[in-house]
């Protein structure tokens, strides 16, 4: 039987990353970087392919915060979105690498691999991670469909606009829907297409590359030079996805088909994973406590 699995892998931006806060800027250096968009996962062992694949390491944080009471899970769990002051956002560049920054250098290491140097501004990186957030937020409000909540929705799509002169703004954006959202129209329903429009306007400035691997076409984020902009977006576009036809299985990454609303894992044995992780987080505390127990009635 054919595997269906996907097997097509997006690179970490860097193996070795390191950065350097010079005030209101972040020099990012990266060593072993893979000038590749994807690669055939079923070609390396597993701990490279661990330590390759850059959806596995932002679905780390999403496995951490299973079944915890955080305000960034709704949609999807994303550490970006919660790296909510300048400690976080950097912490987060020294995991994954700059995310929309200036590249200064590229140099070749040999067998493949490149070292370079990256500035990304500061500024720039906190207003595109409030785009972000403003972005996850939408998507909470969308999957609720009837039940979403139209002044956080209208809060959200403002935040993502953002004008020229780095303030958010609806003008032109509103001016671009003006014909599709009326005022005769049912305005829960208008508000919600304008939301949609919002969401995938956004979602398009990081389009997607196709690329043949083992006689399939996969389409993929590239991680640019410059930063991983465009892998970050691919999760939210996957859980927008979800909604309709394409899931991204909490546990172990795949991609597969959702035949089932609030469907998480991609087969039985992730679906169980998962319940029992989030089984742990609620009963830890008393599991730990009765075997605890247990230890003292032996001695």
């Amino acid at each position: 039987m054919r595997d269906k699995r996907i097997r097509a892998l997006t690179p970490m931006w860097a193996r070795k990353i390191t950065v350097e806060v010079r005030g209101e800027l972040l020099r990012v250096s990266g060593e072993g970087r893979i000038e590749e968009n994807a690669i055939d996962a079923l070609k390396l062992a597993p701990k490279e392919r661990a330590a390759l694949d850059i959806f596995r390491h932002f679905r780390g944080y999403a496995v951490a915060h299973l079944g915890k009471d955080d305000p960034y899970f709704d949609g999807g769990v994303y550490e970006f979105a919660a790296a909510d002051n300048d400690q976080k956002l950097v912490a987060f560049c020294e995991k994954f690498g700059p995310v929309c920054g200036d590249l200064l250098s590229l140099e070749y290491q040999g067998r493949g691999a490149f070292k370079l140097v990256v500035d990304q501004s500061l500024v720039q990186l906190r207003r595109e991670r409030d785009r972000f957030f403003a972005a996850v937020r939408l998507l909470n409000q969308i999957r609720k469909g009837a039940d979403a909540d139209l002044n956080l929705t209208k809060e959200a799509i403002g935040n993502i606009r953002i004008d020229d002169d780095g303030t958010f703004g609806m003008v032109r954006f509103w001016d671009k829907l003006s014909a599709q959202v009326r005022p005769e129209n049912d305005k829960f329903a208008s508000l919600m297409l304008l939301a949609e429009h919002a969401l995938c306007d956004l979602l398009n400035e990081c389009p997607l590359k196709s690329v043949p691997l083992g006689g399939r076409l996969f389409d993929l984020p590239y991680t640019e030079d410059s930063g991983i902009r465009s892998a970050l977006y691919h999760t939210l576009r996957c859980d927008y996805y979800a909604r309709r036809q394409i899931g991204t299985c909490l546990n172990c990454g795949t991609h597969f088909a959702v035949t089932r609303r609030g469907t998480r894992g991609c087969s039985q044995g992730c679906r169980t994973a998962i319940r029992n992780r989030e089984y742990w987080e609620r009963h830890k505390a008393e599991i730990n406590a009765g075997r605890s127990r247990q230890t003292r009635e032996r001695k």
